[in-house]
């Protein structure tokens, strides 16, 4: 009871802890959009064209799907903490490798090695942080998804500013130096967390550790969505530089976009988290929303509205992961049988199907039919997203409460 504080009945509020795995999203979500803002200088350093350098982000997304599922199996009984500085170091070693590419293969190999615990650690973060204050669940996990969003608002920006600077390989660098601070953090902060896919649940899930993991009918149905989404997001984001330049915003206005972009988002997902817990069912409907019109406004051409769109875009889109998060572990939580652990997994593999999906899509349209079409594909993913969060009706997943 002791650590009902703060915000709320049974929510810890702000803490060393919840920072540092704050810092662990923020890390990770910059290493995994860095070729996002810097295709076109990757590209000649690593002897590929423009549309292969993109597919950078697809490898990666494709890689920590594959490994997801058999990565959270063998680890569920393990202590969160190590799996989160383990993790960490990963990512530095991956970064580094990166670094030293002079090829698109040693490139893809590189992104590959941080993907493969990537998924564990979006899994395993936030059921750690609902689990610390099981009074707000969803405002624990929007606490936490922060870090993804200043990801986005500090992390990408900065990478793309710092590659004008010093190159792409020198960021890289910087990169893996930032995840080994954070794994000391780490190792420092968080405490000794509790082992076994029961962590952050009451003591009587505990014989589920004995048995293959149950995922319930509604996570499968909010993972189809996720993908949706998230590949209605990617499709065009991949490719931001290049729909940038179409409208004349060159690599320097570049970079204060993707802060926009970013700092939208931020400020949602730092307010989201007041709804998850009552009104689930309004925030995805008005994520999805707000997506579609900025879809729409993209297509329509001119800087001003492109700058816009973009604002809107990075203010919906940061707030889909806690709430279809949030979602997928109030429907965890409401089966005895069902681990959370588990269930994250299918919503993270999800997401990154939804990413190498978007990614490789984008490629395609822009190899083929131009960038032009990459904002009314994303369009259509939203609208297929929109359709299936529609016919969601089950209590324990997104119908808002009192």
């Amino acid at each position: 009871m002791s650590a009902e504080r703060r915000d709320g009945p049974g929510d810890a509020g702000w803490n060393r802890a919840s920072i540092t795995l704050t810092g662990a999203l923020f890390v990770y979500m910059t290493a995994e959009m860095f070729p996002v803002g810097i295709v076109p200088e990757l590209a000649p350093g690593l002897r590929c064209s423009q549309a292969a350098a993109g597919t950078l982000l697809a490898v990666y997304a494709i890689a920590a799907g594959v490994a997801i599922i058999p990565v959270v199996a063998l680890t569920r009984r393990l202590d969160r903490r190590r799996l989160i500085v383990a993790s960490l170091l990963v990512l530095a070693v991956s970064q580094v490798a990166f670094a030293l590419s002079d090829n698109l293969w040693w490139a893809y190999a590189a992104r590959a090695v941080a993907a493969v615990p990537h998924g564990l650690l979006w899994s395993v973060v936030p059921t750690v942080a609902a689990s610390m204050s099981p009074g707000a669940p969803g405002r624990a996990t929007a606490r936490v998804f922060v870090g993804g969003a200043l990801g986005l608002v500090v992390g990408a920006p900065l990478v793309t500013a710092t590659t004008g600077l010093v190159g792409w390989r020198p960021t890289a660098m910087a990169v893996g130096v930032m995840a080994v601070v954070l794994a000391v953090a780490a190792r420092a902060t968080l405490p000794a967390a509790e082992t076994g896919p029961h962590v952050g649940s009451s003591g009587s899930r505990g014989p589920r550790a004995r048995r293959l993991p149950t995922i319930p009918a509604q996570v499968f149905g909010l993972s189809t969505a996720t993908v949706a989404v998230v590949a209605a997001c990617y499709i065009p984001y991949t490719y931001l530089s290049l729909l940038a330049d179409d409208v004349g915003i060159r690599s320097t206005s570049l970079s204060a976009l993707q802060i926009g972009y970013g700092a939208a988002g931020l400020v949602t997902v730092s307010l989201v988290g007041r709804f998850l817990d009552h009104r689930l069912r309004a925030v995805l409907c008005a994520i999805l929303g707000g997506m579609a019109v900025a879809m729409v406004m993209i297509t329509t051409g001119g800087a001003a509205l492109f700058i816009l769109a973009v604002l809107l875009w990075g203010a919906a889109f940061a707030c889909a992961a806690p709430a279809l998060q949030s979602a997928v572990l109030r429907a965890s939580h409401a089966d005895p049988r069902v681990d959370p652990l588990a269930a994250s997994a299918v919503y993270v593999l999800a997401f990154q199907v939804g990413i190498a999906g978007g990614s490789w899509a984008g490629s395609g349209i822009l190899s083929r039919i131009g960038e032009a079409w990459l904002a009314p594909a994303g369009l259509i993913a939203v609208a297929a997203s929109a359709m299936v969060v529609l016919a969601l009706r089950s209590p324990t997943t997104v119908t808002d409460t009192a």
